[in-house]
């Protein structure tokens, strides 16, 4: 933790130049906060993935060291996005290297699943709160955009005018099974027509909201999990994409989602 605390001035510098998205009117030191905490944590992962080949010099401490590295460097930088779903391949060999490590400390299977070392015990606690949180923010986050989809197609039911959305994800499963059609860009629609948009998403193309025969029509903004997100570019949290941020989850004031509905003339 101290070391955590200590690299918050270091990333803070280093980071200042990169265009991240935030509130300009705030200083992100809750973000460099919890963004040293993650990096001291990788930093640690990776230093005890090194000890464990240093230290056994065996087939399997040189096979974890690989399967450590390789999904590291891949989902670093191979793959389009740093996500969750690339670093998924990291739990079962960082459970191996934290059980490997724990054994040297003079504590066997039974005694670590009996849970008779406080630390030990305090560690798993709060890793399995914090684990919960995060699933339930992801949860809320996701109905956020089912209870929008229904509120779009109730209230594009009480016009005449066809409806289309932008946006995707499950926001766009929820739109699409509810009939709605999503906007294509190579196409050209006869107006005039609704077109629903979500803030919170991706490959939106805001400029078609701002033309001279956009009337505004309706505002939605609908409440997530208030302290904690693992999708919003305010707060820098981008499990699904590092383009949303450099967090696979962020504690803060998580603002609304919000959708808009606009008739094109």
């Amino acid at each position: 933790m101290v070391a955590a605390l200590a690299a918050v001035p270091l990333l803070a510098l280093g980071l200042a130049h990169l265009s991240l998205p935030a509130r300009p009117e705030s200083t992100p030191w809750g973000y460099y906060c919890q963004l040293s905490i993650f990096v001291i944590a990788g930093i640690h992962l990776f230093a005890l993935a090194v000890y464990d080949l240093w230290k056994d010099r065996s087939a399997e401490s040189l096979l974890l060291f690989l399967w450590f590295t390789g999904t590291f460097i891949f989902a670093s930088f191979v793959n389009w996005s740093i996500n969750g779903r690339s670093m998924l391949p990291l739990v079962p060999v960082a459970g191996l290297l934290l059980v490997r490590g724990v054994s040297r400390q003079g504590l066997e299977l039974p005694e670590m699943l009996s849970l008779r070392s406080t630390p030990l015990a305090l560690s798993l606690v709060c890793a399995w709160s914090i684990s919960m949180l995060v699933a339930w923010s992801d949860y809320a986050l996701a109905g956020t955009a089912r209870q929008a989809a229904d509120i779009i197609m109730a209230f594009s039911r009480t016009t005449d005018l066809p409806l289309l959305f932008q946006g995707h994800w499950g926001y766009q499963y929820y739109m699409e099974s509810n009939g709605a059609f999503a906007w294509d860009a190579r196409k050209v629609y006869p107006r005039p027509f609704m077109i629903a948009v979500p803030e919170n998403n991706t490959n939106q193309v805001p400029e078609v909201m701002k033309g001279a025969g956009a009337i505004p029509m309706r505002k939605l903004p609908l409440t997530p999990a208030k302290f904690l997100t693992d999708m919003n570019a305010d707060l820098r949290a981008g499990f699904y994409s590092s383009a949303f941020g450099a967090l696979p989850f962020a504690f803060g004031n998580v603002p609304a989602e919000k959708y808009e509905i606009v008739m094109l003339k």
